[in-house]
């Protein structure tokens, strides 16, 4: 049995989670941050199953819903904040009545790993200060071919 999990780095994907599947969530993590210690990884929430492929479904949920908040290159990464993936994941299991197999992280167990409060925010932090709404990168070129 594994778990879906929502993986999240404020440093290097703001306003972005990756949503995937692994046996040990934590331990991956944990992985992750040893071999790259500037570059903390936090992992939000996870969702145990026996599915391998649980995950493949919970990403094609998504596109049907929004295609536009997918990364245009990496297929498990999400323009969403942590808690919105997080809500996502929550549907489900109410859904399949598995609450029980839905796990959040706390903010107290993510602020003693050294995370900011901002990751609990539903809103994108922004990258460009120049406009204070800002478009995803895939309404501008749907836009440009109409």
């Amino acid at each position: 049995m594994g778990k879906v999990y929502v993986l999240y780095n404020e440093k290097l994907w703001p306003g972005q989670v990756e949503i995937g599947y692994a046996e040990d969530p934590e331990r991956y993590v944990r992985d992750l941050n040893n071999n790259f210690s500037e570059d903390r990884y936090t992992l939000y929430a996870t969702y145990e199953t026996k599915a391998r492929n649980a995950w493949t479904h919970v990403l094609s949920i998504i596109n049907v819903l929004n295609p536009l908040v997918r990364h245009e290159t990496m297929l498990n990464r999400f323009f969403l904040s942590p808690e919105s993936a997080h809500k996502i994941l929550a549907g489900i299991a109410g859904a399949t009545n598995t609450e029980e197999h839905l796990k959040k992280f706390s903010e107290e167990e993510l602020y003693q790993e050294g995370f900011s409060p901002e990751i609990f925010s539903q809103k994108k932090p922004s990258r460009d200060n120049s406009s204070s709404k800002r478009e995803h990168p895939r309404q501008n070129n749907a836009k440009a071919k109409t």
